[in-house]
């Protein structure tokens, strides 16, 4: 489908806000990620449940580095630490 359109400025704003932050190449490219997020919100809109399964499968999650156990041994981890810190054995 090929679509002519006239965006405002906030419009437009948006639009090359995700084009940058996304990188994509193209507008095209653009419009046809935000359809799909969008279409995707509305299909999730209405059950709790995927909201919770979308967000898990998203990119926000896990987007860290750290130790594997990091929310077991929090507590050993930042002891370890503040005792390099201030060189006590």
């Amino acid at each position: 489908m090929r679509i002519n359109a006239r965006l405002d400025g906030e419009s437009e704003n948006y639009l090359e806000k995700i084009k940058l932050v996304k990188g994509f190449e193209t507008i095209t490219d653009t419009l046809k990620y935000s359809l799909k997020e969008v279409a995707s919100h509305l299909e999730l809109e209405g059950n709790p449940g995927n909201q919770f399964q979308a967000f898990l499968n998203s990119e926000y999650v896990g987007q860290f580095d750290g130790p594997e156990d990091g929310s077991a041994n929090y507590k050993d981890d930042l002891l370890q630490g503040w005792k390099k810190k201030h060189d006590i054995v």
